[in-house]
């Protein structure tokens, strides 16, 4: 098994194996010979095993209020950090959301409306785990995070982990495929991430000691939802404890754009939430300064991150591309493809990619923030393969994410500035043939 190289923060000098091999090489008899290996192993950094560290599901059992849009109970899949590390990583789900009765009646949003189908066991969750839960920043070897507790917040609750409202007519004996979303469903995202933090905090800890480090985010709807609740995360004590808070949010930048489309069941990201807000209840999630500027019925600016993320003072890490396949493909025929873009639609593809340049925000020097926008044909990417190959401006993703995590004052913003659609992925193979040096690859 591979060693994991322990980050320099949490180095111990007797923890290095030169120190060991340097004390073998002395005379010593075989007694102290003996001593000296037996503490040597003792000492060696922990042994990156994934087999060692499962993914387990949890149900959230012990909250009453952190249910799906049907009343099941919500659940996090977890994975334990390394002995003594103080890391955690709560990274939300990203599978869509609805915004009002006709989005949220689709099937696709029912599907993934309740917990009843979540694995309930470490061996059934085990499969998914695998193919899902082990690449990029999950890896459990290679990640910058590899030390880290893990809680990957599953979505159940169609809110982006915004709302705060049950039914309000009695459900009855209504089944889950005839409720009327509007009046009988529950939208409590936000308790669910609150419950994931309650039960992380009484059962590995978190927020205990000071210094506790939690990195909390996600991907796409996951994303959306930590951006506008980071700073609430992050200012409340009895939700994080003792705890330090830093965001990640992958790919869920949205931007004030007409769709192309005039599919029905379609509407653009600024209608979506507007009807979203009264929905969900998701008022608290507004914050405290952004109001005052975008008052009335403007106050929906307040959940979409081109608006929202100028006010956000919690610092964060953000990757959005200027060619994002579900912005791209939702905008454009109302629904996911894999399909290839047709180049009758590249000039609107192209004025999306101007709208994501021009509200990306500027990290001011020092405030430990950094945005990260590839030219790539793609939606969330942080804990994939791509993670490691991704690049903009010459610079891997991979290689900020590190200095980031090392560096809390780390700030900057990396912006991919190649022509043409999807560019950047031509450019990041380019650069992998090449196999130059990191420090080389700033100067492409």
């Amino acid at each position: 098994a591979q060693a994991i190289l322990v980050p320099r923060r949490f180095e111990m000098p007797f923890r290095s194996p030169s120190m060991c091999t340097n004390f073998m090489h002395r005379p010593l008899t075989d007694g102290m010979r003996g001593a000296v290996a037996a503490l040597c192993l003792l000492l060696l950094p922990p042994v990156a095993d994934s087999a060692y560290r499962p993914w387990v599901p949890r149900f959230l059992t012990e909250y009453p209020l952190a249910v799906c849009n049907d009343g099941s109970t919500a659940a996090y899949y977890h994975r334990m950090g390394l002995p003594g590390s103080r890391w955690w990583v709560v990274y939300l789900d990203g599978v869509g959301w609805c915004w009002d009765g006709p989005s949220c009646a689709h099937p696709w949003q029912r599907s993934h409306g309740t917990s009843n189908m979540f694995p309930k066991t470490e061996a059934a969750l085990s499969p998914r785990a695998h193919q899902y839960l082990s690449t990029g920043l999950f890896d459990p070897e290679k990640s910058p995070l590899a030390e880290a507790h893990i809680a990957f917040v599953k979505s159940c609750s169609n809110d982006a982990f915004m709302g705060d409202r049950s039914p309000t007519e009695p459900i009855g004996g209504i089944p889950w495929e005839q409720r009327n979303p509007s009046t009988h469903w529950h939208f409590r995202g936000r308790r669910i991430v609150e419950a994931v933090f309650a039960d992380l905090r009484n059962h590995t800890g978190l927020g205990s000691q000071m210094g506790d480090r939690v990195v909390y985010g996600g991907c796409s709807a996951g994303a959306r939802g930590a951006l506008v609740t980071l700073d609430h995360v992050a200012g409340s004590p009895e939700i994080i404890g003792k705890a330090g808070v830093v965001g990640l949010l992958d790919s869920g930048f949205w931007v004030p754009i007409s769709p192309w489309t005039k599919a029905p069941d379609w509407d653009s990201f600024g209608h979506q939430m507007r009807a979203s807000l009264d929905l969900f209840n998701s008022s608290f999630a507004l914050g405290d300064r952004c109001p005052a500027i975008y008052q009335g019925i403007e106050r929906w600016k307040c959940l979409m991150g081109s608006y929202r993320i100028a006010f956000v003072r919690t610092p964060y890490f953000m990757v959005h591309s200027q060619y994002d396949k579900f912005a791209l493909t939702m905008n454009l025929w109302g629904h996911w493809s894999e399909g290839v873009l047709p180049q009758e639609f590249m000039k609107w593809v192209e004025s999306y990619r101007e709208l994501v340049k021009r509200y990306l925000p500027v990290p001011q020097n020092g405030s430990g923030s950094v945005v990260f926008s590839p030219a790539c044909y793609f939606h969330c990417i942080v804990t994939k393969a791509g993670f490691w190959t991704t690049t903009a401006d010459g610079t891997r993703l991979s290689d900020v994410m590190k200095q980031w995590l090392d560096s809390p004052y780390t700030s900057k913003r990396i912006t991919e500035t190649c022509g043409g659609f999807d560019c950047g992925t031509r450019r990041s193979f380019h650069l992998r043939q090449l196999q130059v040096p990191a420090s080389s690859r700033l100067l492409l």
